[in-house]
């Protein structure tokens, strides 16, 4: 997952400075136990996800915290037997409480919506995503550092496009385009992914996952 950013520094006190450049993200640990099956209860089904962020990011480009932050999430989601998948999910991160200069970095609300339709036996699929999430820090005015900044730099929002390809029934390859829609740290210019999967026959009928930003 490779992102692109321009991210002006006004909101940490330098408003003659910008980020900009390639940048990655925290490696991502996670599980998921699945609540309700869609096949029975037609179609909807519901799930808890857990994920673990180890600090690999780059902490420069606000893409990390900068240390190990655990996000548990409930996921709903409804599919169609035409091929249609709609998901929404929404969660809590913890993470360290500090600040640097006017910006809190506390625990975050991440949330996010998906669909996704499939075709030709199931094999190609495209999709939309728009994700980010909700800071519960505060950004202060970066000239007195007491009032409220103008801009809500905390909450940041994204959205994506891609596609996906299965092959051989348990490999698929995934790949999507996106940019920032709000403006907020870590919001990119533009958001590149490649992902390539293999799933075993038990967890084959797992649920999907909306991905947040880090």
């Amino acid at each position: 997952c490779v992102r692109g950013h321009r991210v002006t520094r006004w909101a940490v006190g330098r408003p003659s400075a910008a980020l900009s450049g390639m940048a990655t993200d925290d490696l991502r640990i996670g599980t998921k136990v699945q609540l309700v099956h869609p096949q029975t209860l037609a179609g909807f089904g519901l799930s808890l996800n857990s994920t673990l962020y180890v600090p690999t990011g780059d902490d420069e480009a606000f893409l990390s915290a900068g240390t190990v932050r655990l996000q548990p999430m409930v996921i709903a989601d409804w599919r169609h037997d035409a091929g249609l998948h709609i998901a929404a999910n929404l969660g809590y991160q913890l993470r360290e409480r500090f600040r640097i200069h006017n910006v809190e970095n506390d625990d975050v609300v991440p949330w996010g919506i998906g669909l996704e339709w499939a075709f030709n036996d199931r094999r190609w699929a495209v999709n939309a995503s728009l994700f980010g999430h909700i800071s519960t820090g505060d950004v202060l005015d970066p000239l007195d550092l007491v009032s409220p900044g103008k801009l809500e730099h905390g909450n940041p929002a994204e959205a994506l496009i891609g596609a996906r390809y299965r092959w051989a029934e348990q490999f698929e390859v995934r790949v999507g385009l996106g940019r920032g829609v709000v403006a907020g740290l870590g919001a990119p210019d533009f958001h590149g992914l490649l992902s390539i999967a293999w799933s075993s026959d038990h967890f084959r009928s797992a649920q999907r996952i909306v991905r947040p930003p880090a």
